[in-house]
């Protein structure tokens, strides 16, 4: 008899761990293919991608190219509001400094592209405020970077 108990809270246990993974799996795939809905008129090409922590937490970068030019976002001018929004992103890319491959080079097309005139970028967070987006993007140079950050 308590054979037959232990064995059903086991199979209780399995498949409750089966139920979380799935659930984590469906969770995992659809975050990452929301930014795919955002950035479709984009040619993405990953530029860092950060370990997942516990929870999801990560950090990741992209280079864009456009590939249609019927598409905009609510694309803004660089200015105060940028360099306020921008500044986080910076200290973590700054603390993964030696992860990113290339590093100075892509700090400085960044700023380049900060710089240059014509430059736009798009801001989105969550309204959890634990999943942020940001990019810059230079229609001159056809040259962006996304940084996509969760925590």
């Amino acid at each position: 008899m308590r054979y037959k108990r232990k064995s059903k809270e086991l199979i209780f246990v399995v498949v409750g761990i089966f139920l979380l993974a799935g659930l984590l799996y469906s969770f995992f795939k659809q975050n990452s293919n929301g930014i795919a809905k955002i950035f479709g008129p984009y040619e993405m090409t990953e530029v860092y991608k950060s370990e997942r922590a516990f929870g999801n937490d990560y950090f990741d970068i992209y280079q864009l190219k456009l590939k249609d030019t019927t598409t905009t976002l609510d694309e803004k001018s660089i200015g105060k509001d940028y360099y306020e929004k921008v500044r986080g992103f910076k200290q973590i890319m700054d603390t993964e400094s030696s992860n990113i491959e290339n590093y100075n080079r892509l700090l400085e097309s960044i700023n380049s592209i900060e710089k240059a005139d014509g430059t736009k970028y798009f801001y989105e967070q969550s309204q959890r405020e634990d999943h942020r987006i940001i990019y810059i993007y230079n229609s001159v140079k056809d040259l962006g970077y996304l940084f996509d950050l969760q925590i």
